[in-house]
């Protein structure tokens, strides 16, 4: 039952991020396109001898060859936006358990899902960087249900012990923040905050702040790092 659950996820994960992609190529080959047939560079580019022989060549095809080559093009740049990158540290192949997974889109849902894509991503790496620092523990669930376990000892990551239901509410933004951190696991998203251990929503300042050294503020949490 629950590796029947994993395969539906991964396929809607997967789904989510092939619409995503279909969209943005849509995008970007329009805009492509419109600038490669209305760009007054592009235009007098293609006065110069070599391409006006071509053009006279191709006569009524010049346009849809334009077109095409920017088709192309937006295929090329989109390919090279989302390339995977190479995500530093051992332990990625082992933090990608179905359970380590479900943890971290659970701590992007609660904490992030209001966020813009980059928020999300901020706050998934967290995690991932104080999985690789010795101060924290070495496993991403671990991390996130860190403290808490007295009851004057404050949680690290609040949703996990402010006595609510952690059961997502939101299908849509579950979904998102399931696809998060799938990109992050799968070492498709760099880390946006530089390698932050901490962050705090903006309308707060907490005095711990004053100890470490300002990262940058993404969404509306601000991120810190080690001195």
């Amino acid at each position: 039952m629950e590796r029947m659950q994993a395969v539906r996820r991964a396929i809607e994960v997967t789904a989510r991020w092939a619409a995503r992609l279909a969209h943005w190529s849509v995008k970007a080959t329009f805009r492509l396109g419109r600038f490669a047939l209305t760009n007054p560079l592009v235009k007098s580019i293609g006065r110069l001898p070599p391409l006006r022989k071509l053009r006279r060549r191709l006569g009524p095809l010049a346009r849809p060859v334009a077109a095409l080559a920017a088709v192309l093009a937006a295929t090329v740049a989109i390919a090279y936006l989302v390339r995977p990158s190479v995500y530093p540290g051992p332990q990625i192949a082992e933090l990608a358990g179905d359970e380590q997974a479900a943890c971290l889109a659970l701590n992007i849902y609660h904490e992030a899902r209001g966020e813009p894509d980059r928020g999300k991503l901020a706050v998934g790496h967290v995690v991932l960087n104080r999985v690789r620092d010795k101060r924290f523990p070495n496993e991403i669930c671990a991390v996130i249900k860190d403290g808490g376990e007295l009851p004057h000892n404050r949680c690290q990551f609040s949703w996990w012990c402010d006595g609510r239901s952690d059961k997502p509410a939101d299908q849509i933004a579950w979904a998102d923040s399931q696809a998060m951190a799938a990109k992050i696991l799968s070492g498709a998203a760099k880390d946006p905050t530089g390698g932050a251990l901490w962050y705090h929503a903006d309308h707060v300042a907490p005095q711990w702040r004053e100890r470490l050294v300002a990262g940058p503020q993404i969404g509306r949490h601000q991120f810190y790092l080690s001195n």
